[in-house]
């Protein structure tokens, strides 16, 4: 079971919410001052975090970043009155959003999915399958930088009629690892918990990259 720590300054939603997780056999920790969240944060080790966005105001979203600041791989489900923000692209740095209800059944079933969806992202680092670090995806960036940067130096010095080709076919490899290098950037603004497929996103570019470098390779004399 898990260690889940509620954030919302409406005790009442706290404890109702607080005795129903219970209920389930999770350990439930609440604060209702949002200058405690980060203390309580250090303090009781969640598992996961339900996060209410409106303390007197919107400062819910300040939370949301520095918690994601400090705990890149700490799941955080917002949890809230208002059902005006699924398209607010803050959402990315969320690992869910629900509506607050009396009943709770959706809240809950949506925090067993985000457990569930953590647990197997924990176990994939552990293990290494299926799960491409910020770390793994810019030390392959600059393989490929020496990789293409060594081609350029061979194609530069050939004295061959094809030799606009082979520049052309080393412009197109420099685009695509442009392109590549902007979304590590875009990855790494986020965070690595903010896009749940962004980094296996990377890692296929990486796959075509790899296929177009081989072919560049064959054509040279």
């Amino acid at each position: 079971m898990a260690n889940i720590l509620i954030i919302d300054d409406k005790i009442l939603s706290e404890k109702l919410l607080s005795k129903d997780l219970s209920m389930e056999g999770h350990h439930v920790t609440y604060v209702e001052e949002l200058g405690d969240a980060m203390e309580e944060l250090r303090s009781c080790r969640p598992d996961i975090v339900l996060l209410d966005l409106y303390f007197e105001g919107f400062e819910g979203w300040d939370l949301l970043h520095r918690i994601k600041l400090k705990t890149p791989h700490l799941p955080v489900l917002i949890v809230t009155a208002y059902d005006n923000f699924i398209g607010d692209s803050r959402l990315a740095q969320a690992d869910g959003y629900v509506i607050k209800d009396i009943f709770t059944d959706k809240l809950q079933k949506k925090v067993e999915e985000v457990l569930r969806i953590q647990a197997q992202k924990t176990k994939n680092r552990d293990t290494g399958v299926g799960y491409f670090s910020l770390e793994k995806l810019k030390a392959r960036a600059e393989n490929y930088d020496i990789k293409i940067a060594a081609f350029a130096a061979r194609v530069g010095s050939i004295q061959d009629e094809k030799k606009d080709t082979y520049l052309r076919v080393v412009n197109a490899l420099e685009q695509k690892m442009f392109w590549i290098k902007e979304d590590i950037k875009a990855y790494e603004l986020i965070g690595e918990n903010g896009w749940e497929n962004f980094s296996k996103e990377i890692e296929d570019e990486f796959k075509n990259l790899e296929k177009d470098y081989r072919k560049a390779r064959a054509i040279l004399p």
